[in-house]
């Protein structure tokens, strides 16, 4: 299933999924919402306040200077790793997950043996977050 993307450079708010509408959102964490489709299935992600937490993680990637993870310190439940190795990005509260499945391409949901969502991998993060990096990262930079 396709990757769908938007940014809202107001509201500061990133969503990631698939395209499918979802409701019944859980708070993962912090300014992280899962939202679910008919079947139980995560459908997509809110990250609220994306440009402050993603920036200072992927900026370097987005120049290509990076060459270690890095973590956001969100001061919260919410925790942000970036490998710029894989260049994979996992957004969560930190909990260790039972199993995962796909959402849409280069997106996993990994849940806990309960079915919470705990956190999401967007693999491939800064090539398809290319287009919204800039917004993001300028968003931030003029704040």
């Amino acid at each position: 299933m396709k990757l769908q993307i938007s940014y809202d450079a107001e509201s500061d708010t990133l969503d990631i999924g698939n395209g499918r509408p979802g409701s019944d959102g859980q708070p993962v964490a912090d300014r992280l919402t899962a939202f679910f489709g008919d079947g139980e299935d995560t459908v997509g992600i809110t990250l609220e306040n994306a440009a402050e937490l993603l920036a200072p993680c992927l900026k370097e990637s987005v120049s290509q200077q990076a060459d270690v993870s890095r973590e956001a310190n969100t001061g919260s439940d919410l925790e942000i790793h970036y490998f710029p190795q894989t260049d994979t990005l996992d957004i969560g509260n930190g909990k260790p997950a039972a199993e995962g499945y796909d959402v849409a391409d280069n997106l996993t949901a990994h849940v806990d043996h309960d079915g919470d969502v705990v956190f999401i991998t967007l693999e491939n993060a800064a090539e398809v977050l290319a287009p919204y990096l800039r917004a993001l990262v300028s968003d931030r930079d003029n704040r």
